[in-house]
């Protein structure tokens, strides 16, 4: 189920520029985790808006959390190696 969330996130992702998604969190160590965590990486906050809204993280069984953040605030912050997130396309079952 949670390849299948994936592989949906990845071809809206496609219909946008400026955006990137890592995954982080109990997806990258669990088969079924209870959620799907990821790091939107934006430019534009209209075009996050529009990825946003595309991906619905309210619908299917799995919630989506999303943390946004600009690539500024990213680099200052640490998170990936904090997080040790992975691009949402390297995502590959645990």
């Amino acid at each position: 189920m949670i390849l299948e969330l994936l592989s949906r996130i990845s071809s809206i992702l496609d219909q946008h520029q400026g955006i990137e998604v890592y995954v982080f969190g109990s997806a990258l160590t669990r088969e079924d985790p209870a959620d799907l965590d990821v790091l939107v990486i934006y430019q534009d906050r209209d075009e996050l808006r529009r990825f946003l809204d595309d991906v619905d993280c309210r619908s299917g069984a799995i919630p989506i959390d999303v943390t946004a953040m600009t690539s500024g605030e990213l680099a200052s912050s640490g998170f990936l190696v904090r997080s040790k997130a992975v691009k949402i396309r390297e995502f590959g079952p645990t």
